[in-house]
C-alpha cells in the first residue's frame, strides 16, 4: 500500500498501464488505443499513456488515473485524505496494544505510566484526526472536497456566409463593401494554388464572387496544408479556402492566407488532439504551432 500511496511522488509507473499506440505502417498511420507499452515497442509504433496506474491499489483509487481528465488531482488528493485517516486509526490501535502491553508486563511505576501515557496520546490523536474531518464534515462537506477545475473558455465561431450589402460585400483588403455579386473572382483571385498529393477539396473552383456552391484555391497559401499534411499523414479534404464570401465578415479566409477548413476525419482529428477523437465545437486546440478551431463537421485551421 506504502508503494501505491508513494508511486506518484517518485513517478514510477506500473509495467502494464495501458494507452495508445501509434504505428506508422507503408505510410499510412494506425492508432490502437488500451496497448501496452510493451507491445507498442514490439510493434515499433509510438505509445501514450491514458492513464497514471499505481503499483499497488490504494481503496478509492482501484482503477487507473486518468492524467487527461479535469480533476485527476483532486480525485487521488479525495482518496489520499480518507486513506490518511484510515492509517491514523490503525496506527492509533498499534499504539494503544502496544501501551497495553508495555502497562501489563512491568511492575515498574515508571513503565507503567510510560504505556498509559501512550494510550492516552493514541486516543487524542486519534479524536483529533476524525474530530477534524467531522468538524468540516458538519460545516459544509464541500471543504472535504479538493476537486481542482480550472473552468474553460470556449470561444463561439459563427461561420456563415456573410450577406451582400446593397448587392456588395465588405472589401477583404480594405473592409469597404465595394465588391459586387457576381465579380469576376478569377481575375481578381488569380491562379489557383495546386495541392499535394493526398489533399483534394469537396466542391468545384469558384468563378463568380457570391458563388456558394464552390471551394477556391485561388491566391492559396499553402503553408498550413503542408504543415498538416506532414503531421498527419491522412487524406486531407480542403472544405473552405479563399472564397471570403462564404465566411463571417472580417474572415481571414482570403487570398494571400493560409487560413483553410478541413472535412473532420479520424484521422486528422487523432493528430490535431493527440490521439482522443471527441472534440468540443468551438473550443480551440493547438498542435504543431497552428490554431485549430471545431465548427462541427470541419475543422478551421488560421486565425
Amino acid at each position: 500500500m506504502l508503494v501505491g500511496l508513494f508511486s506518484t511522488t517518485i513517478n514510477v509507473r506500473a509495467q502494464e498501464a495501458k494507452g495508445s499506440c501509434t504505428v506508422i505502417y507503408e505510410g499510412t498511420k494506425e492508432v490502437y488505443t488500451d496497448q501496452t507499452k510493451v507491445a507498442c515497442s514490439t510493434a515499433g509504433g509510438t505509445w501514450v499513456s491514458s492513464g497514471y496506474t499505481l503499483l499497488a491499489p490504494l481503496p478509492g483509487l482501484e482503477e487507473p488515473i486518468d492524467v487527461a481528465s479535469d480533476n485527476a488531482l483532486g480525485n487521488y488528493l479525495n482518496a489520499i485524505i480518507k486513506l490518511t485517516i484510515g492509517i491514523a486509526a490503525v496506527m492509533a490501535m498499534v499504539m494503544i496494544v502496544m501501551g497495553g502491553i508495555q502497562y501489563m508486563t512491568s511492575e515498574l511505576p515508571g513503565v507503567k505510566g510510560a504505556g498509559k501515557e501512550r494510550i492516552i496520546n493514541a486516543i487524542l490523536g486519534l479524536l483529533v484526526a476524525l474530530g477534524a474531518w467531522i468538524i468540516l464534515f458538519t460545516i459544509n462537506p464541500d471543504l472535504l472536497n479538493t476537486n481542482i477545475v480550472i473552468k474553460k473558455t470556449l470561444i463561439a465561431f459563427e461561420d456563415e456566409p456573410q450577406a451582400p450589402i446593397n448587392g456588395e460585400y465588405k472589401n477583404y483588403k480594405t473592409d469597404n463593401a465595394n465588391i459586387p455579386v457576381g465579380a469576376d473572382w478569377v481575375a481578381m483571385a488569380g491562379t489557383p494554388s495546386i495541392l499535394p498529393d493526398g489533399v483534394s477539396t469537396d466542391k468545384g473552383d469558384c468563378n463568380t464572387v457570391g458563388q456558394l456552391n464552390c471551394t477556391s484555391l485561388r491566391g492559396l497559401n499553402l503553408g498550413y496544408v503542408y504543415i498538416i499534411k506532414a503531421g498527419c499523414n491522412c487524406q486531407l479534404t480542403v472544405t473552405g479556402g479563399t472564397e471570403f464570401w462564404r465566411h463571417r465578415v472580417g474572415t481571414s479566409h482570403r487570398p494571400g492566407s493560409p487560413t483553410i477548413d478541413l472535412r473532420k476525419t479520424g484521422a486528422l482529428t487523432q493528430y490535431i488532439m493527440g490521439g482522443k477523437t471527441s472534440p468540443v465545437e468551438g473550443k480551440p486546440y493547438q498542435r504543431d504551432n497552428l490554431s485549430f478551431l471545431y465548427e462541427g463537421d470541419h475543422w478551421h485551421v488560421g486565425s
